[in-house]
């Protein structure tokens, strides 16, 4: 029986860990699942809602100047609108921080997107973009009917952000060759 014993604890706890594993790893993503609609300030104090980009590829960036994986993929998300932008593609911050940081940070970087203030209430945001335990950044990707095709915990560089919006795109932007 001794001998036993040890078998016995060790698949007590690899295989309730294994389910936990399949369950969050392997999980689906969400089948297109309608965005939540919600309206907050820009660094100017303009309310801006998220129904007001629909009929657009909507990049949704939950971030925070405090972050320093945030702070690394800001110049990739300005490269994505400039590049993406006139092909029908918004790129949104939703910065989870307060405004006097956040406005320093968007003009000391040249930020060519909205970036939205939302503090606590951002936070919260994150949450119903299914993102519970609040870490950052987090990306959501909404396509022209306002579903969230896509989901991202964690720093994206050009390519990967490409590759998130381009199947959603109706055409090509300029100096892009084809859509894959």
């Amino acid at each position: 029986m001794k001998k036993i014993l040890p078998f016995i604890l060790l698949a007590l706890v690899a295989i309730p860990a294994g389910l936990w594993v399949a369950q969050t790893v392997f999980a689906p993503e969400p089948a297109q699942a309608k965005a939540l609609d919600f309206s907050l300030p820009d660094i100017d104090g303009k309310m801006h809602s998220l129904s007001g980009w629909r009929n657009k590829v909507v990049v949704l960036n939950f971030w925070a100047t405090w972050c320093p994986p945030c702070r690394e993929e800001i110049p990739d998300f300005i490269k994505l609108q400039n590049i993406y932008g006139k092909a029908g593609v918004q790129v949104v911050g939703l910065a989870v921080d307060n405004l006097d940081e956040v406005k320093a940070f968007y003009q000391a970087e040249g930020m060519n997107y909205p970036v939205l203030i939302g503090e606590q209430d951002a936070f919260n945001i994150l949450a119903e973009f299914g993102e519970t335990t609040g870490s950052l950044p987090y990306t959501v990707v909404l396509n022209t009917e306002g579903k969230i095709v896509a989901h991202k915990l964690g720093a994206l560089d050009l390519p990967r952000m490409e590759a998130l919006i381009k199947p959603h795109l109706l055409t090509p932007p300029a100096g892009v060759a084809s859509l894959p």
